[in-house]
């Protein structure tokens, strides 16, 4: 078999030869729509932190269930969630393989939408088990589906770009929430939850196939128009036979079972290395500090008013920061470099905490946590935020780029749940300086497997990462 290497468009700037990766406006258009789901799915996961106040209150006009909800009540409606999201990843499976990205896209986003109606007129504590479950089960499944969507619709030179911008969308989820839920009713706020998915749901016409499912499925013609329309120029021949190359590498189109698509060493490398960058994506503690966050500033000497806000809207500069350096910069330097800055400023931390336990007066030195909780948060959001889905979307190779995906995030799931689990047991009976230092060990960890382990994808087509896992 003859391998087709995909030729980049080419330019002249001052008499000097330049590859560039163009984008036309549909991509833009099409990341865009698919993303404001993701933003929905985010209200849904925040929804628990204003919505709990509510359902404490004793007065019926308020409380949509009529009566304060009982500890282990709250512990279901908060942990719930979770475990759709755990259902959701495992049931993505091959489905988008099958069906196509665009159709399971538009069940999930349907699904979501009745979901939170569901939870917005729910007149027991049942009901919100169920649309609490629903909405995680969505997350679950959507999150790994828009990053091979967005992976799939972008081309090799702007893959971390587009992929990255999915975590300004996933922040801008925080942002609307926070912004939201001071001001209306329970019932009011939840639909207003929705209206970014509404917005995608009336503009899911604007949103074409992938050119790789298009070409999987042998509908050569659509995949050819597609993808000029993607990149904005007629030139995609060259693109379009790197693709078939890669279907017909992969296999992807003689379906069978999943498990003996794995007998490959390449393969199976990408799938480990996916597993475990992802899981320690969550197990580094970003979403614990994130989920007490409140406990945490309080710990610190710092008011919390308002601080969940702000920190939202400061981190939404930053993901747009990421995106566009990830594709300039590199993986590999842009996660080195986030890793560093969250470990050290977490480790910084909880000498702090461990000052404040020897009852040292810290009262003069607030900037110290203040200072340590930006670097965290900005840190994270930088690389780990979002590079390690880009990356796993890269690796996987196509016949099982689905499953990998679910895989990968239920690993990263169940590595959250560890981490939001523990989180309070080991501030309890250890202080929430260990909390700082096991979190900055993890980051220790993290940052040695990147540097050995976690190869460079800037710039490469999917056969040139399949053959540098094979090699």
């Amino acid at each position: 078999m003859t391998e087709v290497v995909y030729k980049p468009t080419t330019q002249l700037k001052d008499g000097v030869l330049l590859e560039s990766e163009n984008a036309g406006r549909d991509l833009y258009l099409s990341t865009i729509i698919a993303s404001l789901v993701i933003t929905s799915a985010v209200c849904s996961f925040i929804w628990m932190s204003p919505a709990l106040i509510v359902l404490k209150s004793t007065d019926p006009n308020v409380n949509p269930i009529g009566r304060p909800v009982t500890p282990l009540e709250e512990s279901i409606i908060g942990g719930i969630w979770l475990v759709g999201v755990v259902f959701g990843n495992l049931s993505l499976s091959r489905l988008p393989d099958v069906f196509g990205r665009k159709k399971i896209i538009m069940f999930v986003s349907i699904l979501l939408l009745a979901s939170f109606l569901l939870l917005a007129f729910a007149s027991n504590v049942y009901l919100l088990y169920l649309g609490r479950f629903l909405t995680g089960f969505c997350f679950g499944m959507y999150f790994p589906l828009l990053s091979i969507y967005v992976s799939e619709i972008s081309g090799p030179r702007n893959r971390g770009k587009f992929g990255g911008s999915i975590g300004f969308f996933i922040t801008l989820g925080g942002v609307y929430t926070f912004a939201l839920a001071p001001f209306f009713s329970l019932p009011v706020f939840t639909l207003l939850c929705t209206l970014p998915l509404t917005i995608s749901i009336a503009c899911f016409i604007f949103i074409p196939e992938t050119p790789v499912q298009l070409v999987s499925k042998g509908n050569m013609q659509s995949a050819e128009k597609i993808l000029k329309r993607l990149r904005g120029r007629s030139g995609i021949q060259n693109e379009l036979e790197e693709i078939q190359a890669t279907i017909r590498t992969s296999g992807r189109n003689k379906g069978g079972e999943i498990l003996p698509k794995f007998k490959s060493p390449g393969t199976r490398k990408a799938l480990v290395l996916a597993i475990i960058i992802n899981t320690l994506q969550r197990l580094v503690g970003h979403s614990a500090f994130l989920g007490y966050l409140h406990p945490v500033l309080a710990a610190g000497g710092v008011s919390p008013k308002i601080v969940p806000f702000l920190t939202s809207l400061m981190l939404l500069p930053l993901h747009l920061v990421s995106a566009t350096l990830t594709d300039r910069l590199g993986r590999r330097p842009m996660l080195l470099f986030s890793v560093f800055v969250y470990g050290s400023s977490v480790m910084t931390l909880g000498v702090h905490f461990y000052f404040q336990e020897l009852h040292y007066t810290l009262s003069n030195a607030l900037w110290i946590p203040i200072t340590c909780m930006a670097l965290m948060f900005g840190g994270f959001t930088i690389g780990m935020g979002m590079i390690p889905t880009i990356l796993a979307s890269e690796i996987l190779p196509d016949e099982v780029k689905s499953f990998g995906m679910s895989l990968a995030n239920f690993a990263s799931t169940v590595g959250n749940m560890v981490a939001i689990f523990t989180f309070p047991i080991i501030m309890e009976f250890m202080g929430l300086y260990w909390c700082c230092w096991l979190s900055g060990m993890v980051s220790l960890f993290t940052l040695l497997f990147v540097f050995f382990f976690v190869p460079e994808t800037k710039g490469k087509t999917v056969l040139e990462i399949q053959k540098m896992f094979s090699s």
